[in-house]
């Protein structure tokens, strides 16, 4: 039993139609569809409706695309920057981060430092202002209750020419 061609027992694509049906889109307008899925950010299903084309086929033409031009390593459709830039510009925003993160730090310690001297400076203002008092209370023989300073009540003076 011979396998292939009748006449030549080998397989030959010669006279044969090509498997698959033809495409019906022309290369440009694969160009423009992928173009306009990159560049307008909305989903492949919308933009392949807009278009009247199966969202899977659209798919396909923007996965191609994107392989191409990683493994050709050019400008990727989209956003205009090659993989290299991309690289570039992550390695940058990642030094910025820890820029940041680090004048954060600074800044929330010097906070604590100077609230810490505002309030030491506003008890140092209110001792100079309440001092004088406290001395002079404690001097007529204030005692403390509650935690507060409170003057004596006044004991009623006894003389000796009174009580003979």
């Amino acid at each position: 039993m011979r396998c292939g061609h009748p006449e030549t027992g080998r397989w030959s694509r010669e006279g044969v139609p090509p498997l698959g049906r033809p495409s019906k889109c022309t290369e440009e307008f694969r160009r423009d569809a992928v173009d306009l899925v990159c560049s307008s950010g909305r989903p492949i299903n919308q933009v392949a409706r807009e278009l009247g084309m199966s969202h899977e086929t659209l798919r396909n033409w923007v996965r191609k695309e994107d392989q191409h031009s990683r493994s050709a390593g050019v400008v990727s459709a989209g956003d205009g920057l090659s993989v290299a830039d991309k690289d570039a510009e992550i390695a940058r925003l990642r030094r910025e981060v820890a820029e940041l993160r680090q004048e954060e730090e600074i800044l929330r310690k010097a906070a604590a430092y100077l609230a810490k001297e505002l309030i030491e400076a506003a008890q140092q203002r209110w001792r100079a202002v309440n001092a004088p008092h406290l001395v002079a209370l404690v001097r007529a023989g204030a005692c403390s209750e509650r935690g507060q300073l409170v003057e004596r009540p006044a004991e009623p003076i006894t003389t000796t020419a009174a009580a003979a």
